[in-house]
């Protein structure tokens, strides 16, 4: 394959937290870096406060860190790079993207949007619509998920993407293909049934659990396992307790690396009765797949076309989740059948990862064909010689905003910044940032007593 030869910048989630979208984000950036495409990689979520993801703590420091990115991307207005490749938020985040929409369309590159949620395809969102206005004068492509996500997008924004600009990239992509679980000559006694997830009641456990229950009363054999992480304490209570019971069910927590691989081989069938309106294409059914093992799923996002091309059912209504579950879960007490169904679980998965990556290869000369087209189009020269004082006092506010957002000096660099460019801009002078902005050593001339006061805030 021939290397893209460009600088991007990315602007994605990246992990912590781990989830599907910062995961494939993470592994987008690695096949880039393989490629030998020089990569920039701005995070758009705090890593570090990983631990208060989605609650008020998290937004303020997400918020606060939009802003730092938006100067950052700013500042790239002077050396822009290549193209820019960003990963947007579905819901109330899409605010956030619209505000580096903003940044972003200064720079006047190419861009690649990757489509990561269900939420403004499934119902129209004027975030959305703004969003993709702020960006309607570059040249962008759209990464979908599956064709039923590209169709629906152009379908529900017709005057905003056009067929030509999506780009259809499944997940599948990304995985490298693990070692399955061998087929066993021993008859089971009891079907192995697992099912995975940040666990809440909108990811389906309460439906889980009915299932369980239903399949109890309907005399099935079954052994229930249940794994991921589990914030709300009522659910986890619940879990544990039926865990530490007479009944075959077992509640093992979070699993990563190894020990995911091995919960996967121990299963015979995978459900995942997902109620989330942002749900996607879950990176779940993909690594069950690998394994050989089909999945009963709601057909929400891309899982319907997922599921049945891996062996699996697809359930079209959520409030039926239990009792189709039920029939399939019957179904495989057939040793042919779960035989059947191991084996399209398998080529499946193999067909997908191959067309996936072909589709990969595709997007990397479709950026690189984009860039070649308006390389050197809007460049700007890389300093300050012959710029009006306008210009250098724009460049000086957003090294101010860039500043006033960092971790250590927030608070006295918006004292400072304030204090600055009223002296300054009130005497007409030209501001240059080397002479103002303090990066750590204090450089300015008239920062002392701010340097004091950065010790008492750090």
């Amino acid at each position: 394959m021939k290397t893209l030869q460009a600088d991007v910048l990315a602007l994605l989630m990246m992990p912590p937290p781990v989830h599907g979208a910062s995961a494939i984000n993470q592994k987008m950036v690695q096949h880039l870096e393989n490629c030998g495409v020089p990569v920039t990689v701005l995070n758009t979520v705090p890593s570090r406060h990983a631990r208060w993801f989605d609650g008020p703590i998290w937004k303020l420091q997400r918020t606060l860190l939009i802003l730092r990115v938006f100067a950052q991307v700013l500042l790239r207005t002077w050396q822009p790079p290549n193209s820019v490749y960003i990963g947007i938020s579905g819901g109330a985040g899409l605010l956030l993207d619209c505000v580096l929409a903003l940044a972003i369309r200064g720079l006047r590159v190419p861009v690649v949007v990757h489509h990561h949620s269900f939420a403004y395809v499934s119902a129209s969102s004027a975030l959305f619509k703004r969003f993709c206005s702020l960006l309607s004068a570059l040249p962008v492509t759209h990464v979908v998920l599956c064709s039923e996500m590209g169709d629906q997008l152009c379908a529900r924004y017709p005057a905003l993407i056009s067929p030509t600009q999506v780009h259809v990239l499944s997940n599948a992509a990304f995985f490298e293909g693990g070692s399955a679980r061998p087929d066993s000559a021993d008859a089971i006694t009891n079907l192995r049934v697992g099912y995975i997830s940040n666990i809440t009641s909108e990811k389906g456990v309460r439906d889980v659990l009915a299932l369980f229950s239903r399949c109890r009363e309907a005399g099935v054999k079954l052994e229930m396992t249940v794994a991921g992480p589990c914030a709300d304490e009522s659910i986890r209570s619940e879990l544990v307790a039926m865990s530490n019971g007479l009944e075959p069910f077992t509640y093992l927590g979070a699993v990563y690396g190894e020990s995911k691989q091995q919960f996967f081989q121990s299963l015979d069938v995978l459900v995942f009765p997902t109620r989330y309106a942002n749900e996607a294409e879950p990176l779940v059914i993909y690594e069950a797949a690998e394994q050989g093992v089909p999945t009963v799923a709601n057909a929400r996002g891309c899982i319907a076309s997922m599921v049945t091309r891996c062996g699996g059912w697809a359930v079209a209504d959520d409030s039926l989740f239990v009792e189709q579950a039920l029939l399939a879960i019957s179904e495989l007490q057939t040793e042919t059948v779960r035989t059947e169904h191991r084996h399209q679980a398998l080529t499946g998965s193999d067909y997908l990862r191959g067309s996936s990556r072909g589709a990969l290869e595709d997007l990397l000369k479709k950026m690189e064909a984009t860039v070649a087209q308006c390389l050197d189009r809007f460049k700007l020269p890389p300093d300050f010689r012959g710029r009006s004082a306008a210009w250098c006092q724009l460049w000086w506010l957003v090294q101010a905003c860039l500043f006033a957002t960092s971790p250590q000096f927030m608070y006295a660099g918006a004292v400072f910044s304030a204090a600055a460019f009223g002296a300054k801009i009130g005497q007409g002078v030209i501001i240059r940032p080397r002479t103002v902005l303090i990066r750590g050593n204090c450089q300015s001339l008239i920062t002392p007593g701010l340097a004091i006061m950065s010790i008492f805030i750090r």
